[in-house]
């Protein structure tokens, strides 16, 4: 829908020569079994590059998704307790109750985890607070 609505800024086109100055909408992301890299892990990519959050006011300073590699992990655990990282992984929300698609099931074993997480979720706060 975004990239429909806004051509200009968004693509849901995977080709990187496509989505150049574009933001990329990652469809295939969102099912079920999608995996995606958890904040301060390495890449494997030459340098081993680390998954690094950073704020808004840092994202127009940085030139590469590779800013900050396993070497920088003293650096890395300082910036985790910044004043500027601080509730980066927490939004004040209520998930809704989500009913399965006709004909699916959640697996056996999740419910509990599912409820879990929607109790964290509805719990945390200081997303944008600061």
């Amino acid at each position: 829908m975004l990239a429909l609505a806004a051509p200009e800024r968004f693509t849901a086109t995977m080709s990187k020569e496509k989505r150049k100055g574009k933001i990329f909408i990652d469809w295939l992301m969102n099912q079920r079994g999608a995996t995606s890299v958890l904040p301060y892990s390495a890449r494997a990519r030459q340098g081993a590059p680390v998954a690094t959050p950073i704020s808004w006011e840092e994202l127009g300073q940085c030139d590469s998704a590779a800013r900050f590699s396993i070497a920088d992990a003293a650096l890395l655990v300082d910036r985790a307790a910044s004043a500027g990282l601080r509730g980066w992984g927490l939004a004040d929300q209520t998930l809704p109750d989500v009913k399965p698609c006709r004909g699916t099931s959640r697996p056996s074993g999740r419910s509990d985890n599912w409820q879990n997480l929607k109790r964290v979720m509805a719990d945390a706060d200081g997303f944008g607070n600061s």
